[in-house]
């Protein structure tokens, strides 16, 4: 099982749409964690469909959990389409810029 915390910081540097960000920052950090997980669950799908290993967890696993990784080493990709992985995105408006 792997826990992926992703931490962004945004700037919103320019404002589009309608929607007060002074008013409700939470209601559009809300949303951004909403798509970054979405996004970011349909990206762990893919590779572990293909059993790949682009973000290195072969490498944190055999860190950590490393009897595990043992049992696991010689077949990893296949290890890995079978692992559990959440993606836990947490995102903090810090600025705003111009808003049109």
């Amino acid at each position: 099982m792997f826990n992926i915390d992703v931490n962004v910081e945004v700037v919103v540097t320019e404002r589009l749409f309608p929607f007060d960000l002074n008013k409700h920052p939470e209601r559009m950090e809300s949303l951004l964690e909403h798509r970054l997980k979405k996004e970011n669950e349909a990206l762990v799908e893919k590779l572990q469909k293909h059993q790949v290993d682009p973000l290195g967890l072969g490498v944190y696993a055999r860190e950590y959990p490393y009897d595990a990784w043992n049992k696991e080493q010689d077949d990893w990709g296949k290890a890995l389409s079978r692992a559990r992985i959440t993606v836990s995105p947490q995102v903090e408006i810090r600025n705003f810029g111009v808003t049109m």
